[in-house]
């Protein structure tokens, strides 16, 4: 709508009333009120500069505010606030509401009247707090929505593969790998990974409710962060906060990163044919290497310059070990006083025969604990199942002499004298 103050500043420059109309878009008759009320304010040019809108609006006031007096108001912040929570709600039944609930006989509003008003309002309180993020202070991390796709020459099947991505939300810095699924185990190494690249830790990791990071309850409901998640954020010394359920406001610059990804990593390699994941991830590298090296478009610099020359100097340092995926399983003691893992076997004390015990294992070392403490650690076996790993300190007395039974030491040991296990025999 054409301002009335335009108007009038035109007609105060001494422009025709055609020509205002037919240069603002707007109606001879709106010119003359606008003429009108000069004549009767006596407003030159000094005066109209100083008058605010509504000051100008004030000029043509008819009385036809006050008819909408007579209306019954709609309850708009009930109304807003059931469309939001309540499924299947809708305006129509809304209005029907409104129109039962009348006990006064005032005038109601028609249906497109409401609708007006409740979307006035919804956009008037719909308000939106800017969240001042500081250097090295958070990552936020998400999976992509679009995957990219692996193709077996043979079988000619697709396989898709997932694209995880992190972001520094002070900078902007992306960091995005590929992976075949979206389990707990690419979740935590895509974050060893991800440290690793940035070259430090932030103090908070803010993960959206996927459900590799947390339960997902429903809104209103506490979340629980999943087991394995908080052991790899204990060990690099950070926190994590997952973001609130449903739609929440505070991890926009997550999603920005994420469709940004989605733009300018996973669109171009749309057409491509990859037959393992290192193809795909080798060519996510270096599209996120372009991405984070473009010039912004309302700053100076780039999401490079503004990381590496301020925000990765934030960052707390890496631990010296890198973290390692750790499997947990339950197990009970055979009588051998081993426990089996994967088809292989590992020695614990003596004392915990049939007693249950964790097993922690990692792709290095499996460790037996029992009370909560560690009673047994040992190399993880690979290769051919039903290997043992048997620690002498575990054993009993009367099993050690049989450990090296028929060797060369314990011939030896009998022929000096030294007591060795009698066999019965014909």
């Amino acid at each position: 709508m054409t301002s009335k103050k335009e108007i009038m500043r035109q007609l105060l420059k001494g422009v025709s009333w055609n020509e205002v109309a037919s240069a603002l878009g707007c109606s001879k008759s709106t010119v003359a009120r606008c003429a009108a009320a000069m004549r009767e304010w006596r407003i030159d040019s000094e005066r109209l500069e100083s008058m605010t809108g509504p000051e100008v609006s004030g000029l043509f006031a008819d009385g036809r505010g006050k008819r909408g007096e007579e209306y019954l108001e709609p309850d708009y912040a009930r109304v807003c606030d059931q469309l939001a929570k309540i499924p299947k709600m809708t305006l129509a039944l809304q209005w029907a509401r409104y129109c039962d609930c009348n006990p006064g006989g005032r005038r109601l509003y028609g249906y497109s009247g409401f609708c007006r008003r409740v979307g006035e309002y919804a956009r008037e309180h719909d308000l939106v707090a800017r969240i001042v993020h500081e250097p090295g202070g958070t990552m936020l991390v998400d999976w992509a929505g679009l995957t990219a796709t692996l193709f077996d020459p043979v079988s000619g099947k697709r396989t898709p593969a997932h694209l995880f991505v992190a972001c520094f939300p002070w900078s902007g810095w992306i960091f995005a790998e590929c992976f075949t699924d979206m389990r707990s185990r690419s979740w935590i190494s895509a974050h060893v990974h991800a440290l690793e690249a940035a070259g430090g830790v932030p103090d908070i990791l803010v993960p959206d409710n996927c459900a590799t990071a947390t339960d997902r309850r429903r809104k209103g409901e506490p979340v629980k962060v999943n087991d394995a998640y908080p052991e790899m954020a204990e060990h690099y010394g950070c926190a994590v906060v997952p973001a609130r359920v449903r739609r929440p406001r505070d991890k926009a610059a997550a999603e920005k990163a994420v469709d940004l990804c989605e733009t300018w990593v996973l669109a171009p390699l749309a057409d491509e044919r990859f037959s393992a994941l290192p193809e795909p991830s080798s060519e996510v590298r270096r599209l996120v290497g372009l991405l984070n090296a473009r010039p912004f478009s309302r700053r100076e610099g780039c999401r490079d310059d503004a990381f590496f020359g301020e925000e990765r100097a934030a960052l707390n340092p890496l631990p010296p070990a890198r973290y390692e995926w750790r499997e947990w399983r339950r197990c009970k003691v055979a009588p051998d006083y081993h426990v089996q893992c994967d088809s292989m076997r590992y020695s614990v004390p003596h004392r915990l025969v049939v007693r249950n015990v964790d097993v922690r294992l990692t792709a290095s070392r499996v460790a037996v604990l029992y009370g909560g403490e560690v009673v047994a650690e040992h190399p993880r076996l690979r290769g051919r199942k039903g290997q043992y790993s048997t620690d002498a300190a575990h054993m009993p007395t009367e099993h050690l002499e049989a450990q090296s039974l028929w060797t060369r030491a314990w011939f030896e040991r009998g022929g000096q004298g030294k007591s060795a296990p009698r066999r019965s025999g014909c």
